[in-house]
């Protein structure tokens, strides 16, 4: 059974491979000068606590200070061995490192993520503030479900 490589995904995530990628590259270098305290979620971000402000004008739905997080995440995971391992526990850990728990037992749509980087399609991290990931599948991504509701299971799930 073929599995995704993990050293790869997180080179990916760490170096930029791809439009998603690429896209929060700059989204997190355009952070460093728009955050004034990069310890607090920004509102408006799953979780958040604390503000201060942070908005990319480029990218709105981004959650700039999220993002900022996920990439001090992914720096650990790059770096400390935990990426060689039982396909389970890394899945995990890149779930940790992209800002959520791994729920594999609770109800799609309300926090499951058991199938998060198991299959073709869910395979990809965004950093989402909680205005964007209410939005609802229009039809314009292919191979999405129309009307696909992400906001609530988003919530559940993020750290």
């Amino acid at each position: 059974s073929s599995r995704p490589s993990s050293s790869l995904l997180i080179l990916s995530l760490l170096h930029g491979s791809g439009g998603t990628t690429n896209r929060n590259k700059v989204a997190f270098a355009r952070s460093e000068t728009t955050m004034s305290n990069a310890s607090n979620p920004t509102p408006g971000e799953c979780n958040a606590t604390n503000p201060p402000h942070s908005y990319d004008p480029e990218y709105p739905g981004t959650a700039v200070q999220r993002l900022r997080s996920v990439h001090e995440r992914v720096s650990i995971i790059a770096t400390d061995n935990s990426l060689n391992g039982p396909w389970e526990e890394v899945r995990r850990r890149i779930l940790w490192a992209g800002g959520l728990r791994d729920l594999p037992d609770a109800v799609p749509g309300q926090g499951y993520t058991g199938h998060s980087f198991n299959d073709f399609n869910h395979v990809d991290l965004t950093t989402m503030n909680d205005d964007s990931s209410d939005n609802l599948n229009d039809g314009s991504v292919k191979g999405i479900a129309i009307g696909n509701r992400l906001g609530p299971g988003i919530r559940i799930a993020s750290l």
